[in-house]
């Protein structure tokens, strides 16, 4: 059987025009969103976009570093592929993690000397920055490493000069330091220098009297040689130490009648005020019970000038050897006599005698007689009489001046004023 064909349904009109209004609009969305992309793709010649900055970057080259000459030498340069390179700073690390500034010519070159401060450099950096602020840095070992050792610095002498009394047996200071501290201090050239026959070193800082030495002013005032300090890196240095005396007044007894130079009260008889220096002489003063000690020669013009004089000098000398109590040697030898006659003619002198009998001094009557009178005036005592009576005052007095007269014959002047300053000094 033939069938009919079958026919599609057939659309509204309505429908088919809502159909082909939402094709175009489907269609001009499209549209527009490729514009947009492809303009937001492209952007536009008001608004390009940028291209990021490059890093600036630095080269070290024909480093050479020297240890002996605390030195480091070579090139520093820098560039910036897309600016320019505002700044360019190179440093030299130490291993302590401290650096210092290196000081670039501006060809790139450098050339530096480490200066003194114990730091060892092992690395240089090198800091580069651009003009967008962009930086970077390049680093460098150093071979060799370079060790600067801090300068030696001279050990000291707080008191390379001082000032002592002499007789003095203190330890002197000398004060010595060093910032490397002091390994050793000796004396230079020992057999010349002078500090060695008085001192020793000890403790590195002191000078020691020896043993059984004097610091003697009048022999020597003043005692200077050289030490050697040595620090303790091994460091030396010569250093001039000088010592001076202080001449301290040191009375010296003379002992002009070798008797031990003393009076009954202990005073010294005769004294020089110091002791003296070599190729000095110091004057000999004379005690004086009561007053200032006097010279020899104030002594023999109180007598030689006197206005007083004892007339019966030798008849004293007569009478005192007449009854045998007139002083005599051990082999029964006189020691005084008189030379003349009773009334005073002949020869008119007193005789000094030496043990064996010889004569050792004369003196005039009149000077003998201004002697006793001195005795009578410095004892107040004008009973003339006790001159021949033993053991009175006057007679204990001239007994002991002519024995010192016998036995130092040269010091008749000073005989009589010791005899008398041996009963004031009782």
């Amino acid at each position: 059987m033939r069938k009919n064909p079958q026919l599609a349904p057939v659309e509204s009109q309505e429908s088919s025009s809502k159909n082909l209004w939402e094709k175009i609009k489907n269609a001009k969305l499209t549209f527009t969103t490729a514009i947009m992309i492809a303009l937001a793709s492209c952007g536009t010649p008001d608004d390009p976009k940028e291209e990021p900055n490059k890093l600036p970057t630095g080269n070290i080259t024909n480093v050479i570093s020297n240890d002996d000459t605390n030195t480091v030498s070579g090139k520093f340069n820098a560039s910036d592929p897309d600016g320019n390179v505002t700044q360019k700073i190179l440093k030299a690390e130490a291993t302590d993690g401290s650096s210092i500034n290196i000081p670039v010519k501006a060809d790139g070159t450098f050339d530096y000397t480490f200066t003194s401060n114990g730091k060892t450099y092992n690395m240089l950096i090198g800091l580069v920055k651009d003009n967008e602020g962009a930086s970077n840095d390049v680093l460098k070992n150093l071979t060799p490493t370079v060790t600067v050792e801090i300068p030696n610095v001279d050990s000291t002498v707080t008191h390379p000069t001082n000032t002592v009394d002499e007789n003095s047996t203190e330890d002197v200071v000398l004060g010595i330091e060093d910032p490397n501290g002091v390994a050793s201090v000796v004396f230079k050239d020992e057999s010349t220098n002078e500090l060695v026959s008085y001192f020793n070193i000890i403790e590195k800082n002191k000078l020691q009297l020896k043993t059984g030495v004097v610091l003697n002013h009048e022999v020597k005032k003043e005692i200077k040689g050289i030490i050697v300090i040595t620090d303790d890196l091994g460091n030396e240095i010569e250093k001039e130490v000088i010592i001076k005396l202080n001449d301290l007044q040191e009375q010296q007894t003379i002992d002009v009648f070798e008797d031990g130079g003393l009076l009954p009260n202990g005073e010294a008889y005769a004294i020089k005020t110091d002791e003296e220096e070599t190729g000095e002489t110091l004057p000999i003063k004379y005690y004086n019970h009561g007053s200032e000690r006097r010279l020899e020669a104030v002594i023999k013009d109180e007598i030689v000038n006197s206005n007083t004089t004892y007339g019966d000098a030798q008849s004293s000398i007569y009478n005192l050897y007449g009854t045998n109590i007139g002083p005599t040697y051990a082999n029964g030898q006189v020691m005084l006599s008189y030379d003349g006659n009773q009334n005073g003619t002949g020869n008119n002198e007193m005789v000094i005698y030496a043990e064996d009998g010889s004569e050792s001094n004369r003196v005039s009557r009149d000077i003998y007689g201004r002697m006793m009178a001195k005795i009578k005036e410095r004892t107040g005592n004008n009973d003339d009489i006790q001159f021949t009576q033993d053991g009175k005052e006057l007679n204990i007095i001239w007994e002991d001046m002519i024995i010192l007269q016998a036995k130092h014959p040269d010091k008749l002047y000073l005989a009589v004023d010791k005899a008398i300053q041996n009963h004031l000094g009782q």
